[in-house]
């Protein structure tokens, strides 16, 4: 595999790994494997408990991996990610079909998150805000399965962020799709 994961993302890794379809996604030179802060609970604050411990078990969101785009002279910017995630019953609003609020849950993240990394990547401290998040659901997230979000960051004008993204299955076939606004803000006025 071309990237080496590290800490508690090895064993998620490992879970897509083994699926054929994920190891190109794994294996892709253009992309490197990071870890999703927000799949990380800090005890002392609570924050990230939603994410990183209610939502991080075998019967909710068993695995979540992401591999940013990697910057090159012509795009200098951590501007994209594909995020593997293995959902399961536990998160289920019908029979076997994902609760909306979940997939709109997971499409704020992805890009929140793709937008702090990319901050990063210009040298930005600070975190962001969902100013807001328009979410078109397609077809049924069903569970459980494996699937990818793609994100993308449009557009940058100076604190706001403008990103897109989308949940796919194995096929390509797009599930739900989102677009959205991201304000930059200093972590002590949150």
């Amino acid at each position: 595999m071309a990237n080496s994961p590290t800490g508690d993302n090895l064993s998620e890794v490992d879970l897509f790994q083994s699926i054929p379809w994920c190891q190109a996604i794994l294996n892709d030179p253009n992309y490197k494997l990071e870890s999703t802060e927000s799949r990380i609970h800090k005890d002392s604050t609570r924050e990230d408990a939603l994410l990183g411990q209610t939502l991080k078990t075998d019967d909710t969101i068993r695995g979540w991996i992401s591999l940013y785009r990697r910057p090159t002279a012509l795009a200098p910017l951590k501007d994209e990610v594909h995020t593997l995630l293995s959902l399961e019953a536990g998160l289920n609003g019908y029979a076997r079909v994902c609760h909306g609020g979940i997939v709109a849950t997971i499409l704020d993240e992805v890009l929140s998150v793709l937008v702090a990394v990319c901050g990063r990547s210009q040298g930005q401290t600070g975190d962001n805000v969902t100013a807001y998040l328009n979410v078109t659901y397609v077809k049924p997230v069903p569970t459980p399965s494996v699937v990818l979000v793609k994100g993308r960051i449009d557009r940058i004008e100076r604190r706001k962020h403008f990103a897109k993204g989308e949940i796919v299955n194995e096929q390509g076939v797009v599930l739900a799709k989102a677009d959205g606004l991201f304000v930059s803000v200093e972590k002590e006025k949150l």
